[in-house]
């Protein structure tokens, strides 16, 4: 593996680790009474005006130039992916247990490794099958869907549906992502619109006088911040110049790390089921990121 390669691998994994922390963000600003619309514009809100503010600084004027004819991908990136997956993951959290939200939505590497292989032509390998398997099953073992834990998890039905639609959206992100890349857009370029869009759709779901009024005291400043830039600009800037030298399919199943950080913070944090399944659910995700890296030859993404 090169350099360009394991730099990219790594970033995935930065990326995934600040978003196995949303969970933690999500519940702290719902005690403060955030409705989950209120909660999307925040996280996304802070993100766009952060990287608004970044961009200016550096004073590179191409960043903000995209053609008409690709507006299409930036408005994927945006409205399709990251406004539908945050909403739909947020409540998710609220209605099932978090462990439970995050599996679901680590339908994801399934989506994109099916969407990839049909619009990029990317190889389904044998190592790929074996690691999605591998995922799928540590996934369900390590949030108590299957095994000794199982009776302390909360499922719904409307929280089962929210919980795919997340994944779905999720994975949207790499394949939109993928198409502008290939445009020769910067990840820059591609970070700044989706939060721009996505931003501008969250202004239709959120009660922005209740926001406005909720975010006061430094408690909860302090989560809209950490939600707008832990668990949202940065994963994102981190993703998105992974894919630089990843294929899709193999970001998305290294990224399910996040379903290892969110079980951590679910068990640890607020006390949520961990037994022998949950510990060898994470075991068998670890291994099946182990399985995309092992013995593989130098990529590009292209």
């Amino acid at each position: 593996m090169d350099k360009k390669t394991l730099r990219s691998y790594l970033l995935v994994l930065l990326a995934a680790t600040c978003w196995g922390t949303t969970g933690l963000g999500n519940r702290m600003l719902t005690s403060a009474s955030l409705s989950q619309g209120q909660l999307v514009l925040t996280r996304i809100g802070i993100a766009f005006i952060a990287i608004t503010i970044i961009l200016l600084i550096k004073g590179d004027k191409d960043v903000f130039r995209i053609k008409l004819r690709d507006l299409w991908c930036f408005l994927g990136t945006g409205i399709v992916s990251l406004l539908l997956f945050s909403y739909s993951y947020f409540n998710a959290m609220q209605l099932m247990s978090l462990s439970a939200a995050a599996v679901l939505l680590y339908l994801a590497p399934m989506f994109v490794v099916i969407l990839s292989a049909i619009l990029f032509k990317e190889p389904v390998t044998p190592g790929k099958l074996v690691a999605l398997v591998l995922v799928l099953l540590g996934a369900c073992l390590s949030t108590g869907l299957i095994g000794s834990g199982s009776s302390g998890v909360h499922i719904s039905g409307l929280g089962l549906l929210f919980g795919v639609i997340s994944g779905l959206g999720y994975a949207l992100y790499s394949i939109f992502s993928r198409y502008a890349l290939q445009r020769g857009y910067s990840s820059l370029t591609i970070t700044f619109y989706t939060f721009l869009f996505a931003a501008l759709g969250s202004l239709f779901i959120a009660d922005v006088p209740g926001l406005i009024a909720a975010s006061h005291g430094a408690k909860v400043i302090f989560w809209e911040l950490y939600m707008g830039i832990v668990t949202c600009l940065l994963p994102y800037l981190f993703y998105t110049k992974g894919l630089e030298g990843v294929e899709n399919g193999r970001a998305s199943i290294v990224a399910t790390w996040e379903l290892v950080v969110a079980t951590l913070v679910s068990v640890l944090l607020f006390h949520e089921a961990f037994g022998w399944a949950s510990l060898l659910g994470i075991v068998l995700v670890l291994a099946g990121i182990a399985i995309m890296n092992v013995g593989r030859k130098p990529e590009t993404a292209d």
